[in-house]
């Protein structure tokens, strides 16, 4: 079986829980990375913050993983 694909769409970086600050601080102020609106509805599931990065999308999750 071949995989065929083009280019990555976005990437998922599993952080700590409540480092939000320090999230924000590195990835928008040391790195100039544009935090972008992320649709409403994820907000119910994943504490999450996305950032444009090139032409993809790079998330940051906060969400505690499930036991």
């Amino acid at each position: 079986m071949t995989i065929e694909y083009r280019r990555i769409n976005h990437v998922t970086l599993a952080v700590p829980a409540g480092e939000h600050a320090k999230v924000r601080e590195f990835y928008g102020g040391v790195l100039g990375l544009r935090e972008v609106k992320r649709p409403e509805a994820l907000g119910v599931v994943y504490d999450i913050i996305w950032y444009e990065l090139l032409d993809m999308l790079l998330h940051i999750d906060f969400t505690p993983p499930l036991d």
